[in-house]
């Protein structure tokens, strides 16, 4: 999960929408404009592409007309992420607030030997930020028998992109052309996959800030 910014003001249809009695609040103006603003990535697991989308309520309406059709409510999410949320968790960081930066608020892991493995480090304790590791851990691990594989596809995922983004690193170092760099930059970008995992790969190696510091985005 990292901070993005939405775009401004909310799609025509969606208070359109909102004045029918059976109103929908995924038009198709909605979900091309939260595709678009959310990189085509879930912005819960940071998967790209996502084979199934939902279109998520940050806060769970049930049944709120005001928050069905908010704007500043409605996120681009995977079905996965979207069925753990569900009504869960209206207490988690909000990725388009940037007042806190997610990844100067969580510490994002994977480690794929001897066992696979992601870990989601508070940095600070508020409740908002525990109560978002809490989550993020049960979308990376999951609970049933569904969840659990869903996140291991997931996770089969971000294990392949880690190994792209350490290749990139690895080329770069033997031979520092400046294509290996610019391909680490767009590996780091916000428009990449699973990049808060990349950006925490950076900020865990002293060496690494030093060389690709200056390649990371800025929130």
């Amino acid at each position: 999960m990292i901070n993005v910014e939405k775009s401004q003001p909310a799609p025509e249809c969606l208070a359109l929408e909102k004045l029918k009695k059976d109103g929908d609040c995924g038009c198709k103006d909605v979900r091309l404009r939260l595709k678009h603003d959310f990189f085509n990535k879930c912005y819960i697991c940071e998967e790209k592409a996502p084979s199934s989308i939902a279109i998520e309520h940050f806060i769970a309406h049930e049944g709120d007309l005001n928050l069905k059709f908010d704007w500043n409510n409605l996120f681009f999410a995977c079905t996965h992420c979207n069925n753990i949320k569900h009504n869960s968790f209206n207490d988690i960081l909000n990725c388009t607030d940037f007042s806190e930066i997610i990844t100067e608020c969580l510490e994002f892991h994977f480690t794929p030997f001897p066992e696979e493995k992601t870990a989601i480090i508070p940095i600070k304790s508020s409740p908002k930020i525990l109560r978002t590791a809490e989550f993020l851990m049960k979308i990376y691990n999951g609970k049933t028998t569904n969840q659990i594989i869903e996140a291991d596809n997931i996770r089969s995922k971000l294990r392949n992109e880690i190994s792209h983004f350490l290749d990139a690193i690895e080329d770069y170092q033997h031979s520092l052309q400046e294509k290996y760099r610019l391909k680490i930059k767009q590996l780091l970008s916000p428009e990449s996959a699973f990049t808060a995992f990349k950006i925490w790969i950076i900020k865990s190696r002293p060496d690494y800030m030093i060389q690709f510091g200056d390649l990371l985005p800025s929130f």
